[in-house]
């Protein structure tokens, strides 16, 4: 079964604003919804990811989450 990505980063996005991170979320959906291409989605999905590391370091369950999308987008985008 392929990985649905922007499935996974909706439900970081979700679980970022439960937890207080609303901008964070918000940039993931705009990502997901702004977006023309896949790699150009992924590409910023990722991008957003990348930069919110501090923001997550509070939170280890998202932030293992979110490295393994980064991780996941690197090995995709090849």
């Amino acid at each position: 079964m392929a990985r649905d990505y922007y499935a996974e980063a909706a439900a970081i996005a979700e679980d970022a604003a439960r937890v207080g991170l609303g901008d964070l979320g918000d940039q993931l959906r705009q990502a997901i919804d702004e977006g023309f291409t896949s790699t150009e989605i992924l590409m910023r999905v990722r991008s957003v990811l990348v930069d919110s590391r501090t923001s997550l370091a509070e939170y280890p369950e998202l932030q293992s989450r979110s490295q393994a999308l980064i991780g996941g987008i690197a090995e995709a985008l090849g």
